[in-house]
């Protein structure tokens, strides 16, 4: 168990992200219940206030916390939820509640393998309209939705592992998800609208079918590690997606998507293997630099080339393993161009990046040409930039 002033630090870390996503307001006339606020505990050996933390979430009042000791929770209560009604582990109806275990690897959350029926079972589920959930320190598994969180709420120092969803998010006023693990989930992190912002930062995702989804949403993401899996990250409805200081290796198909209408900007990041290391189609637009688009095997960058689609890449690397550096698919727009202007190719030959692009200087009918010259003939700086440091850095997950 953590001393009393890890735990103080730990807390006070969380409530500064809520702070920055501006999702807890504390007005005078709450002071008083504030003031009040109680800790229960859960220990399945009967010595806290209750053995299941269903029966915490139906004492706690607004800003209480719940500490929880070592155990499998796996049973539930039948909430309902609009067009849908199962079991979920936890359903938060109060407002600034903490859920806390004292330890993320013995404090568990889910049954001990899969059993999913439908939308259900699912995990920490919130009700529509609450704010200020804080959920840190433990693990969730096997659930179908390891949270559910329609309010808004920070996650810190969570495990979530063989979810078919880790977190599914309609947080109107905002999410924060930070040092968190995500393994083998058939999604690590679902973003809905009506979320309108989201901040993903330090977190590990390992081997899951997508990382993170981002559908309609504004979404930060910096510093974390994407590792394994089918996709890294997608974003698609409109959503607008920031990733900055990011790490991508050995997707089996795209480190970093955009699609349906969004935006991507990447930025001092590293996308390493899979078949493209980006794609972009469905009238999108990614941007980028000091990137670096290493070791793909069928393109660095893919893209069908809708007529509003574009592409700008600025101060990167383009290297791949084999395959192309630059793909265009058959398209019908006639001259568009893509800037990929002042990167870095591995090669001082002008013919040799010529070779490793397909645009419509190739075939007239893919309708895009990629202008590339003039070109860097130094490889990009980035924060951490040799294939080294890479292992180093997923060597361990937090």
């Amino acid at each position: 168990m953590r001393d009393s002033v890890g735990s103080m630090k730990l807390r006070a870390r969380i409530r500064g992200r809520l702070s920055w996503l501006s999702v807890i307001v504390l007005t005078a006339s709450m002071g008083a219940s504030v003031c009040q606020a109680r800790e229960w505990t859960v220990n399945k050996d009967g010595s806290g206030d209750f053995t299941r933390i269903v029966d915490a979430m139906d004492a706690i009042d607004h800003g209480d916390s719940v500490l929880i000791y070592p155990g499998r929770f796996a049973g539930g209560t039948i909430i309902d939820l609009p067009g849908q009604s199962g079991k979920a582990s936890a359903f938060v109806q109060k407002n600034n509640i903490t859920i806390r275990g004292t330890d993320r690897e013995t404090v568990i959350i889910g049954p001990t393998e899969q059993n999913f029926a439908g939308f259900w079972p699912k995990g920490i589920v919130t009700k529509p309209g609450t704010t200020g959930l804080v959920l840190e320190n433990l693990t969730i598994e096997n659930l179908r939705d390891g949270c559910y969180l329609v309010g808004t709420a920070a996650v810190w120092n969570v495990l979530f592992q063989g979810n078919e969803y880790g977190i599914v998010a309609f947080t109107a006023g905002g999410l924060s998800v930070a040092e968190t693990t995500f393994r083998s989930n058939l999604e690590g992190i679902d973003l809905f609208s009506p979320s309108q912002s989201a901040l993903v930062s330090d977190c590990n995702f390992l081997g899951n079918t997508v990382g993170l989804r981002s559908s309609g949403v504004t979404a930060t993401v910096q510093q974390n590690s994407f590792v394994g899996g089918g996709v890294g990250l997608t974003a698609e409805f409109q959503a607008q997606v920031e990733i900055d200081d990011s790490h991508f290796s050995d997707q089996f198909t795209f480190g970093v998507s955009a699609n349906l209408g969004s935006h991507v900007n990447v930025h001092r990041s590293t996308i390493v293997g899979g078949q493209s290391n980006l794609k972009v189609d469905a009238a999108s637009t990614l941007s980028g630099e000091r990137t670096a688009l290493l070791a793909s095997t069928y393109a660095s960058i893919f893209s069908t080339g809708a007529a509003t689609s574009n592409i700008m890449l600025h101060g990167c690397d383009i290297m791949p393993a084999s395959g192309y550096a630059v793909l265009i698919a058959d398209v019908t727009n006639p001259e568009i161009t893509y800037d990929f202007r002042d990167n870095y190719w591995g090669t001082e030959s002008a013919s040799v990046i010529d070779s490793l692009i397909i645009d419509a200087s190739d075939f007239p009918s893919r309708g895009i040409t990629i202008l590339y010259q003039p070109f860097s003939l130094y490889s990009v700086d980035t924060k951490r930039k040799s294939i080294s440091s890479l292992k180093a850095l997923f060597g361990g997950e937090k």
